[in-house]
């Protein structure tokens, strides 16, 4: 198989030995969905089980020309989308848990931590902001704190970021800085 991972290999393999005993005896030309194929899926790994037998009729229909495209019954099968991500696991930090580790940093380290919760950027930009940004007053003058100005994002355009005065001061101490910053793991604040 070519352009597959040996992981979703073993996969395939596993499904298709489980395919085989259940579909043990039916002429898969005249396959039903209903009768031969729906049973068998259950609710557990059922998108790995259909692309499993998606895989094996594409190959029968492509590779092997033993079935005509009318014959390949699993056409009709949809594979379920799976759930980005973000549905699966939260990933914001709760509050104190934020507060208690922030307590134990000191330096650039706690600067670097406040200005990536005020702004929401990925470490990479602050590097990038550290090497090159600016911090400018707020554009219309109209509230206190700043605005950062990160020279490029990953498209290559500049970005301003309106921060609060805290957020403001730790960005300029950290103006010029290597950019590496050391966040020590602090596995017992949490």
């Amino acid at each position: 198989m070519k352009n597959v991972s040996v992981g979703h290999q073993k996969n395939l393999q596993l499904y298709m030995q489980r395919w085989r005993t259940a579909l043990d005896g039916v002429n898969l030309r005249t396959l039903d969905l209903g009768a031969h194929v729906y049973p068998h899926l259950g609710t557990t790994a059922r998108a790995h089980k259909i692309i499993a037998l998606k895989s094996f009729f594409a190959y029968l229909r492509d590779g092997a020309g033993l079935l005509s495209k009318s014959e390949d019954k699993t056409q009709d099968l949809k594979v379920p989308q799976g759930k980005p991500e973000q549905q699966k696991r939260v990933k914001a930090i709760p509050h104190g848990d934020f507060l208690k580790v922030r307590k134990l940093l000191d330096g650039e380290s706690r600067d670097a931590l406040d200005v990536l919760a005020r702004t929401g950027w990925h470490v990479t930009e602050l590097v990038r902001f550290t090497n090159g940004g600016e911090v400018l007053p707020v554009r219309d003058g109209r509230a206190k704190g700043a605005t950062l100005r990160l020279p490029r994002t990953k498209p290559g355009n500049p970005l301003l970021v309106e921060v609060p005065p805290d957020a403001a001061r730790a960005a300029k101490r950290l103006l010029g800085k290597d950019g590496h910053f050391r966040v020590r793991s602090r596995s017992r604040a949490c």
